[in-house]
């Protein structure tokens, strides 16, 4: 679309000032005659416009054209995930995500009442950390976690390091949950749960 210098102006949100400065770096136009206004090419102004600000970052535009065709690459690929359902679009988890978190902290309001009386009857510090291991797994199956897998893997995980290697892991996954380790040691033995302890009243 050609137009005068005052529709270009306001077709790029600038005052005709700016157009005029911008014709002496460069911005093309078509002179007019005597008295007459200059005309102006939108679609060739909105091209030097991209090539200057490209300029200015340094970038070219293959370059952008590159990223451009990535891009269309990616939603192509996205598209087909989707379609052969090795990609879920997140609406349709969400409903049973939301479910599943709503389940699980439902259990926990209730836990601690059922968690007391299961602890105040256990007879030593072993039946209690079965209890609060039971508990635990009860928590994850509401949130659709096998415990038990969980449990296997980090035992392989366990029996494949050294002792040291094991006992600092384990530090490290107990220290993120604020736990205290057990005394006895770990290794081979999943996570402290089966392996035997000092009696402690408090767990």
């Amino acid at each position: 679309m050609v137009v005068n210098q005052s529709q270009i102006a306001d077709f790029l949100g600038v005052t005709e000032e700016t157009i005029r400065q911008k014709q002496a770096e460069g911005l093309p136009y078509e002179a007019g005659a005597i008295g007459t206004a200059n005309r102006y090419d939108t679609a060739r102004v909105v091209e030097w416009l991209i090539q200057q600000a490209l300029s200015k970052a340094g970038r070219s535009k293959s370059a952008l054209e590159l990223e451009a065709l990535e891009l269309d690459v990616k939603e192509k690929r996205a598209k087909d995930a989707l379609r052969e359902k090795t990609l879920v679009p997140v609406q349709e988890i969400e409903p049973t995500w939301n479910n599943r978190v709503m389940t699980a902290a439902a259990f926990m309001l209730g836990r601690h009442s059922q968690l007391a009386g299961d602890l105040d009857a256990a007879q030593s510090a072993e039946a209690r950390r079965g209890i609060l291991k039971r508990s635990d797994a009860e928590f994850l199956e509401k949130l659709g976690v096998d415990a038990s897998a969980m449990q296997r893997e980090l035992e392989a995980l366990l029996c494949k390091v050294s002792k040291d290697e094991a006992d600092a892991l384990l530090r490290r996954i107990t220290g993120a949950f604020g736990w205290q380790p057990t005394a006895a040691g770990t290794h081979g033995g999943g996570v402290g749960a089966s392996s035997p302890a000092q009696e402690n009243p408090a767990v």
